[in-house]
């Protein structure tokens, strides 16, 4: 008898890794179990969490997140791009097109800027412009800004300040310091054009990038400094780019842009996914 094996597609986006699958049907969802499993990085194939994806019969796709640890993420800004990336991979959608995905943070447009290289696709995403609120929490001062889900941002005095931060250490305690935790940021602004950013994912832990911890970021910097219209957010994976558009402090909106980067595609077998 022929195994029956699950195909997911392993993408990037500055290393910020996901598993996406293109469902049949809306309700066909990898368990919590599972997610767990696949996204072992030693016992299974190792990502941040799992995407999946099912496209509207009327336009437009929805998109389902499940973080490493099995909890459920509102969305994810390079898991936004990665899924963009697997629709036009699949031939759901063009290089080109721009889409509307369905999250629990509400709708994204997203739009496909084409092919960098054989491999990597450009993309944005379409974000709305949050409240900043300061706040100070376990003694830390920064500043809570939901971009769809819940960021603490942190500025540094300086990047020495920046890289020496123990967030395997401090990550978790103020994540778990908010209802529901949060995603915490730290930044350090070195010019009106340039911010360098390390983050403590909520569900994750350290990853090498967050793009809606950039958008968070270059939000609250934006309260406290002159930036200017379009900002390089440099991630430990790599560089992301935040636009306010014309009028920074009246955009309703911004923009996020980055690469991803298709890795390959994964079979797990049915049988074996429960025990990995």
């Amino acid at each position: 008898m022929k195994e029956v094996v699950t195909q997911y597609s392993k993408y990037n986006g500055l290393g910020n890794d996901f598993l996406v699958r293109l469902l049949q049907s809306e309700g066909d969802l990898t368990s919590s179990d599972d997610v767990r499993r696949l996204c072992d990085r030693r016992y299974g194939f190792g990502a941040d969490g799992v995407i999946e994806t099912f496209v509207k019969e009327l336009g437009g796709a929805y998109m389902h997140l499940v973080n490493s640890d099995g909890s459920i993420a509102e969305m994810s800004g390079n898991g936004v791009r990665c899924l963009i990336h697997h629709l036009v991979r699949v031939q759901a959608m063009e290089a080109k097109d721009a889409v509307t995905l369905d999250t629990l943070a509400g709708p994204r447009r997203v739009q496909a800027l084409g092919f960098v290289a054989p491999q990597v696709l450009l993309s944005s995403v379409e974000m709305p412009r949050a409240k900043v609120t300061a706040q100070e929490v376990l003694g830390v001062k920064g500043y809570l800004v939901d971009v769809g889900n819940p960021h603490f941002v942190i500025e540094c005095k300086d990047i020495s300040e920046l890289r020496s931060q123990p967030l395997s250490k401090i990550g978790p305690e103020l994540e778990g310091a908010f209802e529901g935790g949060a995603n915490i940021e730290w930044v350090y602004l070195e010019s009106h054009s340039k911010v360098h950013l390390r983050v403590w994912e909520r569900g994750a832990g350290e990853t090498l990038a967050c793009g809606t911890g950039s958008v968070a970021s270059f939000t609250a910097l934006s309260e406290v400094a002159t930036l200017d219209e379009r900002v390089e957010i440099l991630n430990p994976g790599g560089s992301l780019w935040v636009s306010g558009g014309d009028g920074l402090s009246d955009a309703e909106t911004l923009w996020l842009e980055g690469p991803s980067v298709y890795v390959g595609d994964i079979y797990a077998p049915d049988s074996s996914v429960g025990h990995l």
